[in-house]
């Protein structure tokens, strides 16, 4: 009897809630073409769906995929390579990496390598930042499109404060944006989406914000950008916006302080900049790893949580040294960790594993507003998933909080990486350089 059905055999792990995670060490994942149709014991899933095609997955951990709510594909290259804090490592690493991308080939080549990549890392959906180019952001939406992943990406917007090769007029800025967005927003039944991304205030003049607002209200579109990474960001966006208050304050008086936008970093904000945050329903994407390599800081992250900041994990290739979003949960617990080293008067509690898997599935999802259709095993769901190495020393007597911990703690391999139900990665397969 041939069915549509498909049940996956392996251990299951997966977010409910930021305290409360599910292990199922005898677990089956029960998938209807690209719909999740039952995730719990292996015994009972073999009883509810008897003619199911069986995968077996017994030797690995099956996971949601990771949602990396902060990334930017031209960096990808230059990963690792320092060259002083945020406004220096600009200019001398990344501008000069983004300008290569004018060269469609590579536009081309790098693109296809970057998503095979993130696949590899057990990724499913991320937010990109794309090199301020038009044809190599529309090689980078082909480049998704012909992966299979699930994406939220942009053309990064600048004006001013770049190379003369990487700026472009505000109008021309937002007129090939809206042409991107007509030829790629809701690709594949919203698989792709496409963002407004202005890079940051410092790269933006005043006529760009304002449109960038403008048109990310008048299409529903998701707003990406960076604030308040870097205290000499902080002084210099001071000084080029004298009449606002805050460098929140100037997003905010250019309409940029929506629903749907996703801000990276937000290390120093103020306890008034959290609450116009909250207020108006935004998201942080928290990016311990890159916080570190640029100096930049070393974020409240309990504070921000027990507020009630929406927020998720951001991989931030390439002040971020590696795409997996696991390596990711694992410095967000230990940089919680070293916010008590530093603060010994005014500890707070450490992130939990169970926590951290949470930041990487279910609340990514939620920031990237896919939580109605990816980042746990729901019933209804789609079928994004990965199976993972289990460790050797796992036991079935581990909590979820041990399973989690295990993995994150191990680099495990990523065996496979499946987007609606369909297979885009497995282990071993040959991968290109560029």
């Amino acid at each position: 009897m041939q069915t549509d059905i498909t049940l996956y055999c392996g251990a299951i792990l997966h977010a409910l809630s930021p305290q409360k995670c599910q292990y199922i060490p005898n677990g089956g994942l029960v998938v209807r073409s690209t719909t999740v149709l039952f995730a719990g014991e292996r015994e009972e899933a073999l009883r509810l769906y008897p003619f199911a095609v069986v995968v077996d997955y017994s030797s690995a951990i099956l996971l949601p995929g990771f949602i990396d709510t902060h990334v930017h594909l031209p960096q990808w290259p230059i990963i690792g390579l320092g060259g002083g804090e945020l406004l220096e490592w600009l200019q001398t690493r990344v501008f000069p990496s983004e300008a290569q991308y004018a060269n469609p080939d590579i536009a081309r080549l790098r693109s296809a390598q970057f998503f095979r990549d993130a696949l590899a890392c057990g990724t499913t959906a991320m937010a990109v930042y794309c090199s301020p180019f038009y044809t190599a952001t529309h090689e980078a939406f082909r480049a998704a499109a012909e992966s299979g992943i699930r994406a939220v990406m942009g053309r990064t917007l600048m004006d001013t404060g770049a190379p003369p090769v990487l700026l472009a007029s505000a109008e021309q800025n937002i007129a090939e944006s809206i042409q991107l967005a007509n030829n790629w927003h809701l690709y594949d039944e919203g698989r792709l989406r496409y963002a407004v991304t202005p890079r940051f205030a410092l790269s933006c003049t005043p006529d760009l914000l304002r449109r960038c607002g403008e048109f990310a209200r008048a299409e529903h579109l998701v707003i990406q950008t960076h604030l308040s990474e870097n205290l000499f960001e902080l002084a210099a966006v001071a000084q080029a916006f004298p009449e606002h208050a805050s460098y929140t304050e100037v997003y905010d008086h250019f309409g940029l302080l929506t629903h749907r936008s996703v801000f990276a970093h937000c290390i120093h904000l103020t306890a008034h900049e959290q609450q116009a945050l909250r207020d108006n329903n935004c998201a942080v994407s928290h990016c311990p790893t890159s916080n570190r390599f640029l100096q930049s800081g070393v974020m409240a992250l309990r504070r921000y949580m027990n507020a009630g900041t929406t927020i998720a994990l951001g991989t931030d290739v390439g002040a971020g040294y590696s795409l997996s979003v696991l390596h990711e949960a694992k410095e967000a617990i230990e940089t919680s960790k070293s916010w008590n080293i530093i603060h010994r008067s005014e500890p707070e509690a450490a992130l939990t594993p169970e926590e951290a898997l949470w930041l990487a599935t279910l609340a990514g999802a939620e920031v990237l507003d896919m939580g109605s259709t990816a980042g746990n095993f729901l019933p209804g769901k789609e079928a994004d998933f990965i199976a993972v190495e289990k460790p050797y020393y796992s036991a079935d007597t581990d909590t979820p909080g041990e399973a989690i911990a295990r993995l994150m703690y191990s680099s495990p391999r990523i065996l496979a990486t499946y987007v609606r139900g369909k297979k885009l990665y497995q282990f071993g397969q040959p991968t290109a350089t560029f």
